[in-house]
């Protein structure tokens, strides 16, 4: 997915996630490409959720994360991803389908995700996708 900037693909693709149904076999996860847009982002969206920040609504950054057991929405930076990719090359707590990855990342080269190298879905494994 794709829109301009300021269209609302960071803070409202989560919520249309959980609108639908997902999150709730696995998180929505969401990168972010720093620190402080991660917890911002995870702010912001909480607010607009009417809960707090690691409740329904969090976020994982190096030295920092706020998510619970009832987190449904996991703001991250690509790193917290990557680093997540060694300890399970299948994200098993993510849900089957719907994690959210917007813009990951043009601005950083860091990335070596197959998706963010052929911004194209990029399946994962069965019945999973990832989109940028």
């Amino acid at each position: 997915m794709s829109g301009e900037t300021g269209s609302g693909k960071t803070t409202q693709i989560p919520k249309i996630c959980l609108d639908i149904g997902r999150g709730f076999a696995g998180l929505v996860g969401c990168t972010q490409p720093r620190r402080i847009a991660a917890v911002t982002v995870a702010a912001r969206v909480a607010e607009e959720m009417g809960t707090r920040v690691g409740g329904s609504v969090g976020y994982q950054i190096r030295f920092d994360a706020q998510c619970g057991p009832d987190t449904l929405i996991k703001f991250m930076t690509d790193g917290i991803l990557l680093a997540e990719t060694g300890r399970d090359r299948l994200l098993r707590a993510y849900e089957s389908g719907w994690t959210a990855w917007p813009s990951l990342h043009r601005k950083t080269n860091a990335n070596p995700l197959p998706s963010r190298r052929s911004g194209a879905s990029t399946s994962m494994r069965k019945g999973r996708r990832a989109t940028t």
